[in-house]
Formats: structure tokens, sequence, C-alpha cells
């Protein structure tokens, strides 16, 4: 092993907004202004609003919701809501390539919300949102995307380090601090696929963003308190990449860190919906543009895609109002998912 935590957690720790490039700090600013506007216009889904309740009810804060007449409350619900109303209507910001990753959600969720708490300014804020990027990026890409397949569901794992990375820099963590954090918020992954495997239960795959950006703060504050956790949680020999990964590459997490900016590889949707469907989608309109047709003029849909999209994204006849879309019956007799 080559310590990659705490290589990590070090840089993590120790970045300053000098140390970043124009390009990435307005790559970041980006991030922020649409995590904030998706928010808004998820807060009125019935998930958003159960979670925005529960926050409410957990009494006063510093920090606040990315709603309308929302109390300020607590940092830690503040960025469970903002996470869960950020991935309502599936339109937040993910990486290009994926790598099951959601920095919008989790990052901008946390960070503002101890940043809020604390009083830091913008300086400090795209700071951290650049540090935590930059480490759930590169834990993004060392999981080679496999742990899906174990009926994970990757941004609820990859989430807790970014946001335990952002939150851990505002509170001014040392790097044995911040490495300590991680070893926290690598026990405290969470998220199943059930709810694509399913018939029900749709609603869970919002939560698994919002707990993720929450656990990332529990750790960071854990461990500016003294709370242990294990130095070598990413790459040890029962850490996360052995626990949850089919498939790794323990070198991606170090890579190219602190000269190869993955901040700059954040990807904004042009659709409310699953990544692995824009292609289609912006295929079907410029046929549509150029040759003027109908929904009622379509027999039927073929889509040549990836296994992934068949297994996890292909249910003909979701049945609960999270995984469906108006007309989903009448659309799904025309609608095939071919698999290569």
């Amino acid at each position: 092993m080559a310590n990659e935590t705490a290589q990590l957690a070090a840089y993590a720790a120790s970045l300053r907004f000098t140390d970043i490039p124009a390009e990435v700090l307005r790559r970041a600013k980006d991030c922020l202004i649409d995590t904030v506007a998706v928010a808004m216009y998820g807060q009125h889904a019935p998930w958003s609003r159960i979670v925005a309740e529960q926050a409410r009810a957990g009494g006063p804060g510093r920090s606040r919701v990315f709603a309308q007449d929302m109390p300020a409350v607590r940092a830690e619900a503040a960025a469970l809501t903002n996470g869960v109303l950020c991935h309502a209507t599936e339109m937040d910001s993910l990486r290009k390539p994926g790598s099951g990753v959601h920095p919008g959600a989790v990052l901008v969720s946390a960070a503002v919300a101890i940043a809020q708490e604390r009083g830091a300014g913008g300086e400090a804020l795209l700071t951290a949102l650049v540090a935590g990027c930059e480490t759930m990026f590169r834990v993004g890409k060392a999981t080679r995307h496999s742990t899906e397949s174990r009926g994970f569901h990757a941004p609820g794992l990859t989430g807790p380090f970014g946001s335990a990375a952002a939150t851990g820099h505002l509170f001014g963590l040392s790097a044995e601090q911040m490495a300590r954090a991680f070893g926290v918020a690598g026990s405290l992954c969470g998220g199943l696929m059930q709810f694509a495997a399913g018939s029900d239960g749709g609603m869970v795959k919002k939560l698994h963003l919002g707990r993720a950006a929450e656990n990332g703060i529990v750790a960071a504050r854990l461990a500016q308190a003294g709370f242990d956790g294990p130095t070598t949680v990413l790459e040890g020999r029962l850490g996360f990449l052995k626990a949850y990964c089919e498939q790794s590459d323990v070198a991606a997490l170090t890579g190219g860190l602190g000269s190869d900016f993955e901040t700059l590889r954040i990807c904004f949707k042009r659709y409310p919906c699953h990544i692995t469907a824009h292609t289609a989608v912006f295929a079907i309109e410029a046929l549509r543009h150029e040759h003027g047709f109908g929904a009622g003029d379509v027999t039927e849909v073929v889509i040549d895609g990836a296994r992934r999209m068949a297994e996890l994204n292909g249910n003909p006849a979701p049945t609960d109002m999270a995984r469906s879309e108006e007309h989903t019956s009448e659309l799904q007799s025309r609608l095939h998912l071919v698999c290569r």
C-alpha cells in the first residue's frame, strides 16, 4: 500500500484558493449555480417535501434549505434535505465520463451548509468544493464503476468521502484529522440498488445523495472532536475498494493529484433523466426537428446501449411516481432496449 488515503487527506486539508487555476474555479462556480437551480426546481416533488418537513422538525440552525418558505436549520439537516432536492428530478451534476459521483447534490449541499454555519466566505467555499471534488471523483474513478454490480448505489458510497473532504476543509482539519474523517466516512457509506430491480421504493434513490452529504459532515465533525477512523480505509485489505468493488484501481486514488484537476470533468445535465438516456433523447429531438414527426407517428424505438442500461435503467413498466414518467403505459409497448 502507498498510503493513498493519507495522500488524499493531506491534499484535501492543505489545498489553498491560490493553488486552484482560474478555469477550475469557474467550473466550481458553475456547479454551485447549477445545483441551487436544480434544487429549487426539485423542491416541490413529494419526496422533497417529506424530507424538508423532517428537517424543519429537527429545530433551528444557521444553514438554509434551497427551498421557499423554509427556516434555517441545522447543517446536517440542510445537507440531507438539499441533497434530496438536488437529485429530486435527476437533473443534478455528475462526472464525464461517469464514475458514480454527483458533485452538486453531495458537495454543494454539504459545503454550503457548513459555510453558512461557520460564516465562511466565497473563497473558502469554492476551495472546499474543489477539495471535495478532487477527492470524491478519484474515489469514484478508483471503483471502476463496479459497485452497482454488487447491488450498491455508487453515489451513496463515494459521496461521504467527498463531503468529508469539503466540510473537513471548512473545519480546518489537519491532514491526520482528515484521514481519520475519511476512515469514519467509510463506515457511513450506504445505498442499495433494489429500487431499480423491484417494483417500488424509488424515493429511496433520492435519499442516498442527501445521506452522503450529511454523513460526510458527521465524519468531519467526529474527526475534529478526536474520533478515530482507519487511515487506510480506501486501500486497506478490508477497506472500501476491497469491500464494495468487483474491480478497482487503487492508483487512480492519487493519480494526477494536484496537477490534473478532476473538477474540470464536472458535467451538467441537459434533460431530467438518467445520463444513460441523454444520447437517445437528444437523438430523438434532432430527428423530430429534421423530420417533423410526433409521438403518434412512432411504432417502435430501439436503443442500442450498455448492459447496465437494460439491467438497471431499462424497466419498461415502473409502478411508482419516482420511477415513472407521464404516459409510461402508452410508451412501454413501443420502446425496446437492445444490449450489446
